[in-house]
């Protein structure tokens, strides 16, 4: 009994099939409206959430203020990297920081809910800092160039070429 063994070729799985969100441009006019008012909504309640709990402590160590500075990195960065686009970062953080700077007035009591500690001055200067470092960084380069999608065993692939 003779065994017959057979190969055929499996073309390797494409890197592009993963779903892509919409950039900014695609969404047209009313898209971009309900963006920049979901992403100012967005910051508005990450400033007001992070405005109150920002005095946390755990065994001495301000931990509301570290998950809110990390809440704001988390929001912003991702706007940045969803959209594309620094103007989408921008209004969130006008929501954020005008969040911040309303909950920090003096209530009519003469009470405070951001005290003059660390932690409220982490929370009163962090999420500032934050934004502009965030949003003045360079745009990152797109992945999946088209240098990276050629195989070498590609024969059409410009580098393949040089290597056999």
């Amino acid at each position: 009994m003779t065994v017959v063994e057979t190969f055929r070729h499996v073309p390797e799985p494409s890197r592009d099939t993963a779903p892509v969100a919409p950039g900014l441009d695609e969404l047209g006019a009313s898209g971009k409206i309900v963006t920049y008012v979901l992403a100012l909504v967005a910051g508005g309640l990450f400033g007001a959430i992070g405005t109150v709990s920002h005095q946390d402590s755990a065994g001495g160590f301000p931990l509301g203020a570290a998950l809110s500075l990390l809440l704001v990195v988390a929001l912003l960065v991702g706007f940045r990297l969803l959209f594309g686009s620094r103007l989408v970062g921008i209004v969130a953080a006008i929501g954020l920081l005008g969040a911040v700077a309303i909950l920090s007035l003096p209530g009519s009591g003469g009470s405070a809910l951001i005290p003059a500690n660390l932690a409220g001055y982490a929370w009163t200067f962090g999420p500032t800092v934050i934004a502009v470092i965030v949003l003045a960084w360079p745009r990152l380069p797109q992945r999946g160039s088209d240098r990276m999608k050629a195989s070498p065993r590609d024969p059409d692939a410009p580098d393949a070429k040089e290597q056999i």
